[in-house]
């Protein structure tokens, strides 16, 4: 199924849809809640492609096409659990090719944190490259 989701039109349409995040929360689609905070908004707040695309997180965590476990990264004194949402996003029903989407979340002891939010430069060769395990599908739930 197409996932329409057109991204933010301007700053202030970004930061809106980013407070709701933060505020409201997001529940992915394994019934966990993601915890955003307004430090991840502040990273990106001059990359205006990855303002634009704020509005995509939500329908990544909550539908996504795929989730990939990496391996765990023990770098910075302490391991991390790195889980990868991937989606393919349409920004208009016109839209025929997608842009593939993947947003990052850290597995806490506490939960999952937004990490990330990005669009890789080499769509299908960068997920394959990813390396780690598939850990969810909407064939294969978790």
């Amino acid at each position: 199924m197409k996932t329409v989701v057109p991204p933010a039109a301007s700053q202030e349409e970004a930061l809106e849809a980013f407070r709701q995040l933060a505020t409201g929360g997001v529940t992915d689609v394994r019934g966990e809640q993601v915890e955003v905070d307004f430090g991840d908004y502040a990273h990106v707040i001059h990359q205006e492609d990855r303002l634009r695309q704020i509005p995509w997180i939500a329908p990544t965590l909550q539908s996504p096409d795929q989730i990939i476990r990496l391996p765990l990264d023990m770098r910075g004194g302490r391991p991390k659990q790195v889980e990868d949402y991937v989606k393919r996003i349409y920004e208009s029903n016109d839209d025929e090719d997608g842009t593939l989407f993947l947003v990052g979340v850290e597995r806490t002891l506490w939960g999952l944190r937004l990490r990330t939010w990005f669009t890789p430069r080499r769509q299908e060769e960068y997920v394959e490259e990813l390396g780690g395990d598939v850990i969810w599908t909407p064939e294969k739930p978790s």
